[in-house]
């Protein structure tokens, strides 16, 4: 499936040339670690096939699960991150084998401002993963 079948009913063909152009595709298989509890965030993962879980640590180090990032969705923890230059507070493994878009921090930053399907995009993602915890709580 090419990324304009994707993600017509999302992103402004604007929108994805530009994703196209900025992004690297990365096969990750089963069982690897995207991103470390610490690490600095580099790339804003999008997910096309796969299914990447996100977790943290709570008190005790124990592993709390999160949440779980399916094809053409986002990690709402790594926006927050990445927003605010924070280091990483979770960490994603991809539990089965995963293909995904990384997406430089700059460019995702300046489609914020440039591209209104990509900002609904993150704030959706965001509050879609609130919601959730609510209803979890």
């Amino acid at each position: 499936m090419t990324l304009e079948e994707r993600f017509k009913n999302i992103f402004e063909p604007e929108l994805i040339q530009a994703i196209r152009v900025a992004a690297k595709q990365i096969d990750v298989p089963e069982g690897e670690a995207i991103l470390e509890i610490g690490q600095t965030v580099r790339v804003m993962p999008l997910i096309l096939s796969g299914l990447v879980k996100i977790s943290r640590l709570d008190e005790e180090g124990r592993e709390l699960l999160l949440y779980y990032i399916n094809p053409n969705e986002s990690c709402a923890m790594t926006f927050t991150c990445c927003m605010q230059q924070f280091p990483s507070e979770i960490r994603a493994v991809a539990e089965e084998d995963t293909l995904m878009l990384a997406i430089p921090i700059a460019s995702m930053d300046a489609w914020l401002s440039d591209f209104p399907t990509w900002k609904s995009f993150v704030m959706r993602t965001i509050r879609n993963r609130f919601n959730e915890l609510l209803k979890t709580i």
